[in-house]
């Protein structure tokens, strides 16, 4: 449906990068298990391609991830706003969160994305993360629904 995607008609790859940074980005970090839990500080990047009108997903670079993550996010579109949950996937576990990211369309056509998420949970060396990212990226016109995104996070597992 043409109008959940808002009046710039964009809406899925408004969606695909806003959805994507929560949820991939936290691929990036890597301490044992048995550790004791400690603050980590990484900056990671994420490529997103939306799957359908509520799902998108797609690779996660940097960080102590080095360069196999992967993620899915599950997002609603609301205006310019775009927010959901995430889950990512890397060989040494996987995290959650939640995310809201503000979407801006410029007059040439292409796409701004600025926000903001939370790490809320994780499995194997992630076990209990939680903590903080911020988002920023953007989509050039005539991309369809691909998105480049850099992730900010203050995590701690």
């Amino acid at each position: 449906m043409r109008a959940s995607y808002g009046r710039f008609g964009l809406g899925p790859r408004l969606a695909s990068v806003a959805l994507a940074a929560t949820a991939l980005a936290f691929v990036a970090g890597g301490t044992s298990a048995s550790a004791r839990p400690s603050v980590h500080r990484f900056t990671a990047h994420a490529k997103l391609a939306i799957l359908d009108t509520k799902t998108a997903g797609g690779s996660l670079t940097g960080g102590p991830f080095g360069n196999d993550g992967a993620g899915i996010l599950h997002y609603k579109l609301t205006g310019t706003r775009i927010t959901g949950t995430t889950i990512a996937y890397s060989h040494a576990g996987s995290a959650s969160g939640t995310f809201s990211v503000l979407v801006t369309v410029l007059p040439d056509g292409s796409v701004k994305y600025a926000g903001s998420g939370r790490v809320t949970s994780g499995t194997g060396a992630y076990r209990g993360a939680h903590g903080t990212v911020t988002v920023t990226g953007s989509a050039p016109p005539g991309t369809g629904a691909i998105a480049s995104l850099t992730l900010k996070y203050t995590v701690t597992y």
